[in-house]
């Protein structure tokens, strides 16, 4: 079979250019995810020594039909679909991609065995490719329990959408080599696994309680009301200094009050003269009556 290929890889002139060196290939199982079948991801990683772009040719089986996807990935992880062309080899077909960037995708479904709540799936590979590191990834569906994967995997834990998943790795593959994986679990639900995920509910906050940490935007409210009402008092304060500033103080006010002007009276003798004699009144300034002559008493 990987003889077979390697024909179909000549055929197709892509031995003739060249193969990119495969650095890496990656075979992910997603059962029940977004279809009642098995996704199939290659994610594929060419060694940095590689001119881009390059053509890159990989094996998927005849009976699956069409890609569901074939694309490259930038620096950040987004995909970006490419072209390619494929053609027929026996039981498989050599999907052609031109990667623009050194990290490709191949996606497809595969029929998945079902039997009551037990599920099946093997997945062949049949060379014709050399591979620098070829390891698979498992996603264990939602609802599911007692996976069980040949070979062992090396890892097991939570990922992307809060799954869990188990990886393993085959070592390097060369083109004359195959390799055979095995999976299978139980499940007694049939929803799908993307829409099992959107219902889950977002987490509620409980109810505020004792020796609770504060909410970090109430502190922050807080601290910007009590800011704004420093700042007022501030604001105030220096205002009622800014007016008594501009109000003259009491000293200055008494150098500012005019003089008092001097009455007439105050330069008159106030006091009336009578003659003792005739008891006629006389002028402040007269020292004898006029009217009899007496000397006047004062």
């Amino acid at each position: 079979m990987a003889a077979a290929l390697l024909c179909a890889l000549g055929a197709s002139g892509v031995a003739a250019q060249g193969q990119p060196v495969v650095e890496s290939l990656e075979v992910v199982f997603w059962p029940e995810f977004d279809s009642q079948a098995m996704l199939v991801i290659y994610r594929i990683s060419l060694a940095d020594t590689t001119e881009l772009p390059a053509l890159v040719s990989v094996p998927i089986p005849a009976d699956v039909g069409a890609p569901h996807a074939v694309a490259v990935s930038d620096n950040e992880g987004s995909l970006f679909i490419t072209p390619f062309s494929s053609e027929e080899a026996g039981d498989w077909v050599i999907i052609t991609l031109q990667a623009s960037t050194s990290e490709a995708r191949v996606e497809y479904y595969a029929e998945l065995e079902v039997e009551g709540s037990l599920r099946n799936f093997t997945f062949d590979w049949p060379g014709g490719l050399d591979v620098g590191e070829f390891s698979y990834e498992f996603q264990q569906p939602v609802g599911s329990e007692e996976p069980t994967i040949e070979p062992t995997p090396d890892a097991e834990g939570p990922g992307l959408y809060g799954l869990n998943y188990y990886s393993g790795s085959m070592g390097g593959l060369n083109a004359d080599s195959t390799a055979h994986i095995q999976l299978s679990y139980v499940r007694e639900q049939s929803g799908l696994t993307v829409d099992l995920i959107q219902q889950v509910p977002p987490l509620s906050r409980p109810e505020t309680t004792e020796g609770e940490t504060a909410d970090l935007s109430v502190i922050l409210t807080w601290l910007g009301v009590g800011l704004v009402g420093v700042l007022i008092i501030i604001g105030g304060f220096m205002l009622v200094r800014f007016w008594r500033a501009r109000e003259p103080t009491t000293r200055q006010r008494r150098r500012q009050r005019p003089k008092k002007r001097p009455h007439l009276e105050d330069h008159i003798d106030a006091a009336t003269v009578f003659c003792h004699a005739c008891g006629r009144q006389a002028g402040a300034s007269d020292r004898y009556c006029r009217s009899c002559g007496a000397q006047l008493r004062r």
